[in-house]
């Protein structure tokens, strides 16, 4: 019998006008997954970040508000990753 191990990556975003200017979701996903098959891990699954309840909405509007519009945290993205 085959032993498969599992793994979960968080990719992170940024938001704001830095996040606006230096972050790209698609480059983060490649950058990880080259990263990840590089280690012999295979992707499974790619599934969005949480959900954006009131709090984080609001903790998020209030970190953008405290940097002057430069930065605040952003859902990223789950990377499911498999290795047999």
């Amino acid at each position: 019998m085959e032993q498969v191990q599992n793994r979960v990556v968080r990719v992170r975003l940024s938001g704001g006008l830095i996040g606006a200017i230096s972050s790209n979701s698609r480059t983060a996903l490649e950058n990880t997954m080259s990263d990840a098959n590089a280690q012999g891990w295979r992707c499974v699954q790619v599934l969005p970040e949480g959900q954006q309840n009131i709090f984080m909405w609001l903790a998020s509007l209030f970190v953008l508000c405290c940097t002057l519009c430069l930065w605040t945290f952003s859902p990223g993205f789950l990377v499911v990753l498999e290795r047999r």
